[in-house]
């Protein structure tokens, strides 16, 4: 399993577990509201995130962003202080 450290408007910093990842991942929409009915059933959309490596240390970590890219600082300041902690991608 590995892990993502997701980053737009809804999730500053979320973690979130996957099985596969390319260079794009499609997550549902966090922030879900009623945006369009289908049949009385709420119509929830995916969110796609550009995938990327981020160093820390001698681990490298997999983060995903969806609009402006946050600075090192704040991406590295979520790695060390998230609970739980993100998932190593690979260690160098």
């Amino acid at each position: 399993m590995l892990t993502i450290v997701l980053f737009d408007d809804g999730r500053p910093g979320e973690i979130w577990p996957t099985e596969e990842v390319g260079k794009v991942v499609k997550v549902p929409d966090c922030q879900f509201k009623a945006r369009g009915m289908l049949g009385g059933v709420a119509n929830i959309t995916d969110v796609e995130y550009q995938v990327f490596e981020f160093r820390v240390d001698d681990e490298v970590y997999l983060i995903g962003v969806n609009g402006r890219r946050p600075s090192d600082a704040v991406i590295s300041s979520h790695i060390m202080h998230n609970d739980p902690k993100p998932k190593p991608y690979k260690t160098l």
